[in-house]
């Protein structure tokens, strides 16, 4: 290989390997304060046939036993929310319908996984990841926040003993307790990279010959 094709290798090394990727990384300590259902439609198997119809009810100490995706956790459970996540350049450059490009690795909130995301909003105190219309991951940055889990499921009909319950969406908050700030995730060095060290040493090459000539 020449001197000007080393040197070129060299330079183009030095350039991608500066090159920085959209990764974050999120390590937050949350405590849970509860899941709410809303929209709710319950039909009872009683004489009467009775019906409610409720704006809002919580997880928590329901009369029907209903459960939630967050049926596991207490209230005041410390949890954690981890995540490694790839958001979009351009958060407004639309793939699909519901796809900006943002991909999540290694995402959990409590038990729930978030690797599904296909959309996601970068923002100085908080973030945004979500999947299709129906599931959101919504969150603060900040110790006093909250993290919320939403989860849209128009009018699922659920079978229960005493009847059927259908709601159209349910949120799980979590208060954030202590943040690891998100870092950028380390870039790994392209394969170029191996021919720094001879590019290097083509232009100290290069220059030696030009002080001797």
């Amino acid at each position: 290989m020449g001197y000007k094709a080393l040197a070129a290798a060299a330079v183009m090394a030095i350039s991608v390997s500066q090159v920085e990727a959209a990764v974050v990384k999120y390590d937050i300590d949350l405590r849970y304060v509860g899941t709410t259902f809303r929209d709710v439609l319950i039909y009872v198997n009683n004489p009467a046939g009775d019906v409610f119809v409720i704006d809002q009810m919580g997880l928590e100490g329901n009369p029907f036993g209903i459960t939630g995706m967050h049926s596991g956790l207490t209230y005041g459970q410390t949890v954690k929310f981890t995540a490694e996540v790839h958001y979009a350049d351009d958060p407004n450059d639309m793939i699909g319908q519901f796809d900006n490009g943002t991909r999540a690795y290694g995402c959990y909130l409590a038990n729930a996984s978030c690797n599904h995301i296909t959309y996601g909003q970068q923002r100085e105190n908080n973030f945004g990841l979500y999947y299709d219309d129906s599931i959101a991951f919504d969150g603060s940055l900040e110790v006093g926040g909250t993290i919320s889990h939403s989860f849209w499921r128009p009018w699922k009909d659920e079978q229960y003993a005493w009847g059927r319950f259908w709601t159209e969406w349910e949120t799980a908050e979590f208060e954030v307790i202590s943040v690891n700030e998100p870092q950028p995730a380390p870039v790994p060095l392209p394969a170029t990279a191996a021919l720094l060290p001879l590019g290097l040493a083509a232009l100290a090459a290069i220059r030696k010959r030009r002080k001797a000539a």
